[in-house]
């Protein structure tokens, strides 16, 4: 039986967001540092740069398997040895498993879409959205009756799955130069390290705000099940119009816009409630500049260099990652978190500006079908 890249998609985001929903408040709880839990970002995205420049070819089905592998054998580590082993150190194998599963699985997803490049890359977001719509609110009740160790051990048996479907599915090669990858990119470095640079704010700084509102485990995953469920819908008639019109510059200015003012936006707020507007507007737009980033790239650059196109991508966005989670850090530790939205915020505001510098889009017109 023959899988389709998507399939693998549904079972490692399945097993991730089963998995470490909960991860903020699991090492929390048994008393991790806050240097180790944000160093171990840090050295999860730098890992992954280093990978890629290391590497010059990546044979695509052993990666996929080998990244569900490193996240199984991750997840065990979680369950029974954490504590004698330091989050850091998970930290570089969770960045190995970053540089295997995605610039292959991109690659092999992007060069086979058959849809408008926002439809396409729409799908890609949209399932993220919805399964964290559903199992943060299964990950809270598991929690409640077993603890959160066994969330980890629950979700071996789906990753798994995922290295049966991986072997079962055809991937395309992966082969490379970093320094050809990275001269092909041109024109969209600069904006693929500043969304890269903005992301921890979404995979670090929500949770960890998050976490210290809400102690109750049946709470975190019903608040991050409604952030979930808010973008889906959107995402999907946005990148419809975008497709079919064509217009896409528009939707790139409005939501990297909306980013950065949310983000900035944070660092004000004094009640949880407003917590909850401004990480629902994020939660909301996130999924949304996934699509349209993406689509910018399959729009700027021609399928016969999408995989330097690929590779460049993902060793930037890794690269923006590490230095915007240090950022966190040093507010964290030395200031004030919030503040770290501010810059990070700040940041993204320069976006549109980039891509209008860059001339991504120079002109737009309406190209609707009879």
């Amino acid at each position: 039986m023959k899988f389709k890249p998507f399939h693998v998609l549904i079972a490692y985001l399945t097993a991730e967001i089963l998995a470490f929903t909960f991860f903020m408040p699991f090492v929390y709880n048994i008393g991790t540092t806050d240097h180790n839990i944000l160093l171990y970002f840090v050295l999860a995205y730098s890992t992954a740069c280093v990978f890629f420049g290391l590497s010059k070819k990546i044979p695509t089905k052993q990666a996929i398997t080998s990244a569900f592998i490193l996240r199984i054998i991750t997840v065990t580590i979680l369950a029974f040895l954490v504590n004698k082993i330091n989050l850091p150190f998970l930290g570089l194998i969770t960045g190995i498993s970053l540089f295997l599963f995605w610039a292959p699985f991109n690659y092999t997803y992007f060069l086979a879409i058959k849809e408008g490049n926002a439809t396409g890359s729409w799908k890609y977001a949209f399932l993220g959205s919805m399964l964290n719509v559903i199992l943060p609110i299964i990950s809270g009740l598991i929690s409640i009756y077993t603890g959160l160790r066994y969330l980890f051990l629950i979700s071996i048996p789906i990753y798994i799955v995922g290295v049966y479907i991986a072997s079962k599915t055809e991937w395309k090669p992966l082969d490379y130069s970093l320094s050809n990858a990275l001269k092909r990119y041109s024109g969209l470095r600069t904006l693929a390290f500043l969304e890269g640079f903005w992301q921890p704010l979404y995979f670090i700084g929500i949770p960890l705000i998050t976490a210290t509102y809400l102690r109750n485990n049946m709470h975190y995953g019903e608040f991050f099940a409604f952030l979930g469920i808010t973008s889906g819908l959107a995402s999907y008639v946005m990148a419809k119009y975008s497709d079919r019109t064509q217009k896409r510059k528009s939707f790139v200015y409005t939501i990297a816009f909306l980013l950065a003012l949310t983000s900035i936006l944070v660092t004000f707020h004094k009640e949880f409630w407003q917590w909850q507007i401004l990480a629902g507007a994020m939660y909301f737009l996130q999924p949304m500049a996934v699509t349209f980033f993406l689509a910018m790239i399959l729009d700027k650059k021609d399928k016969r260099i999408l995989r330097e196109c690929i590779v460049a991508r993902e060793y930037i966005l890794n690269l923006g990652r590490a230095f915007g989670a240090l950022v966190i850090i040093f507010f964290w530790l030395y200031s004030n978190i919030l503040y770290s939205f501010l810059v990070l915020g700040m940041a993204m505001l320069i976006y549109p500006f980039f891509v209008k510098l860059k001339k991504i889009y120079p002109a737009e017109t309406a190209n609707v079908p009879d």
